[in-house]
């Protein structure tokens, strides 16, 4: 029997606009335009940057998805130009209002501004220092996906939420205070989660994914209403079981998706260390669990352009056609894997979402890229 012992759930959700760059409301840093933004990168990198932004990665991590996403050159290297044309964001460091849950779990909250839009990605560390039982593991996570658990803006004027008017209101929160406001835009239709066992005891590595556990990680991703009673997919088989990299892969490990969520399952590295291992493995998960949270937030800004493009006669208009090119060949590089840049099929879950299949494939072909078929 499994008993969880640390456990993560995160949470991605992005807002597309561009009105800040041409219209009337010019209050707000222009920040996202090309010259300031490499103004400011190269000056984050002499330490004399702003406090209200920093790198997207967290300095002193080896951050293995935008080291990948860059070209493997190593972050403290990278040039202002240079991650202007990879549309790297800045991590805003204010605006950011306070969440707690019913439960007070610990929330770490990372926001992302990009020269289109901001992508806020919400941890829930749930089950710290806990004994839970995978029954109770999904029963939480289920809670905290689906119902108003959240205190948004704790204090006298608190309210509840749900985790989708949480992310809303942090994305709006980013758009007035680091973007002046402004009128219409896109913004993802559910969150994309992402559900990591960080440490546990009684998986057994080796022993490949049955029908039982099936159902418990099928239950945190497609999120049904009686996860008991719901019809499964074909066990083993991609979707929902994606193809993982051979590099310390066992049998018994799986990267289960539904949609737009996600789900870990990796016993060989959450079970307890070997006596004088120290805490590496549990390291090694946290670091995975941040890598997929950061390729899927990036992959999201991608696709929420691609939607925003099609859907705004301005954007088209105005926005200089070498850009639009340069988000189709990002967009085709990872679901390419192509270079040195991150691999992972769950990036192209995200990117490959029927509901805008239709317009990433709109700027695959600006960029001279295969569609998605």
């Amino acid at each position: 029997m499994v008993t969880v012992n640390d456990s993560k759930i995160s949470f991605v959700w992005g807002s597309c606009f561009a009105d800040h760059l041409w219209g009337d409301n010019q209050s707000a840093p222009m920040l996202w335009r090309k010259p300031p933004y490499v103004l400011e990168f190269n000056q984050q990198r002499a330490g004399s940057g702003s406090g209200a932004l920093d790198f997207a990665w967290y300095r002193g991590q080896k951050s293995a998805f935008w080291r990948h996403y860059l070209g493997g050159q190593a972050l403290g290297e990278v040039r202002g130009s240079d991650a202007w044309e990879a549309l790297v964001p800045f991590r805003l460091l204010t605006y950011i209002p306070d969440v707690e849950t019913d439960q007070g779990e610990r929330i770490v909250i990372d926001t992302y501004g990009y020269e289109l839009g901001v992508v806020v990605v919400l941890t829930v560390n749930a089950f710290k220092r806990a004994s839970a039982t995978l029954d109770q593991w999904v029963d939480r996570l289920s809670a905290l996906r689906r119902d108003p658990v959240y205190l948004l803006d704790a204090g006298a004027g608190a309210r509840t939420a749900d985790i989708v008017q949480v992310m809303d209101a942090i994305a709006k929160s980013l758009r007035d205070q680091a973007y002046g406001g402004g009128g219409a835009s896109v913004s993802s239709n559910d969150p994309i989660s992402i559900a990591n066992i960080v440490q546990a005891t009684g998986g057994i590595p080796g022993v490949p994914v049955d029908a039982i556990l099936q159902r418990y990680l099928h239950a945190v991703t497609a999120w049904p209403g009686n996860w008991k009673t719901a019809v499964l997919p074909t066990l083993g088989a991609s979707p929902p079981f994606l193809p993982q990299r051979a590099t310390n892969q066992l049998p018994n490990d799986a990267l289960y998706a539904v949609g737009r969520s996600l789900a870990v399952w990796r016993p060989g590295l959450f079970a307890p260390p070997a006596p004088g291992a120290g805490k590496r493995r549990r390291h090694t998960l946290s670091c995975f669990g941040h890598n997929l949270s950061a390729a899927a937030a990036q992959a999201e800004y991608l696709r929420l352009i691609a939607v925003a493009y099609a859907a705004q006669s301005k954007l088209r208009d105005r926005l200089d056609s070498g850009r639009v090119r340069a988000v189709g060949a990002r967009i085709d590089a990872l679901l390419r894997g192509a270079g040195t840049t991150y691999r992972s099929d769950s990036v192209k879950q995200i990117l490959t979402d029927k509901n805008s299949k239709e317009q990433v494939n709109a700027l695959l072909a600006l960029a001279g890229a295969d569609p998605i078929s």
